[in-house]
């Protein structure tokens, strides 16, 4: 019992000579700890806000480049209807040209003239042109296809009846 009340003593004593220098030690750990505790803290939200503005980057390029996509995929298609559009109304137009030049030899009981043949080679090509323009994957472009083979055979057989009058 002797040494517990020697070491409560001795404990006492050296408390009392550290008192002095304790606050000031808490005074001096608290101000090198909390601005490093700060630092960390502040080095993680950083970090954080960092990769949400990556994600966000990432994100708002992404909608950008679908809309750029979008955008691009919508003037071709547009120019794609545009061109089918021109070369039926050319084929519609040599076709009607064909069958002007046939009523008129017919009537006059004379041969097509020249520009006939020219025509003719004129409708081809734009018939080529329509099927290269047309997906073959497509059921509709098969069936547009089709129906303008229909509409040329019909022409064809029409203009065999007339081809006494070709030269």
């Amino acid at each position: 019992m002797d040494c517990v009340l020697f070491v409560l003593q001795n404990f006492r004593e050296n408390v009392s000579q550290l008192l002095p220098i304790v606050a000031p030690l808490t005074a001096l750990l608290a101000v090198v700890v909390g601005p490093l505790i700060s630092l960390h803290i502040s080095k993680r939200t950083l970090v954080a806000q960092e990769k949400t503005v990556e994600r966000q980057m990432s994100t708002q390029i992404r909608i950008a480049e679908n809309g750029i996509k979008a955008q691009v995929l919508s003037a071709n298609r547009q120019k794609w209807i545009n061109d089918v559009r021109d070369t039926v109304c050319e084929l519609q137009s040599t076709v009607n040209g064909i069958t002007a030049l046939l009523r008129a030899a017919d009537e006059n009981k004379t041969e097509v003239g020249e520009g006939f043949n020219d025509k003719i080679e004129q409708a081809h090509h734009l018939l080529f042109r329509l099927r290269l323009l047309m997906n073959p994957i497509e059921a509709e472009h098969d069936l547009f296809l089709a129906s303008v083979d229909k509409l040329m055979i019909e022409f064809h057989k029409g203009t065999k009846s007339s081809s006494s009058l070709i030269g």
